[in-house]
C-alpha cells in the first residue's frame, strides 16, 4: 500500500493536514492495523488456552 503522496502533482509542504486523499489513506491504514491487531490477539488467546489445557492434562510439549 503506497501513500497517495507518491508522485502527487498537488504536493507541497505541510499538505498532510489538508489533503483528503492522504487523510483517507491514514484512516484505511488505521482500520487495517486494528484488524491485524485483533487477529493477533485472537491467536494469542487461542494459544494461551491451548497451553492451559495441555498443562492441566500433563501433555505439554517441550521444545528442545
Amino acid at each position: 500500500m503506497n501513500a497517495p503522496c507518491y508522485k502527487c502533482e498537488e504536493r507541497h509542504s505541510n499538505c498532510h493536514c489538508h489533503c483528503d486523499k492522504y487523510l483517507a489513506y491514514v484512516e484505511e491504514r488505521k482500520t487495517a492495523s486494528a484488524e491485524r491487531r485483533a487477529d493477533a490477539e485472537m491467536v494469542t488467546l487461542t494459544n494461551n488456552a491451548i497451553s492451559r489445557m495441555q498443562s492441566r492434562r500433563g501433555t505439554i510439549r517441550r521444545h528442545r
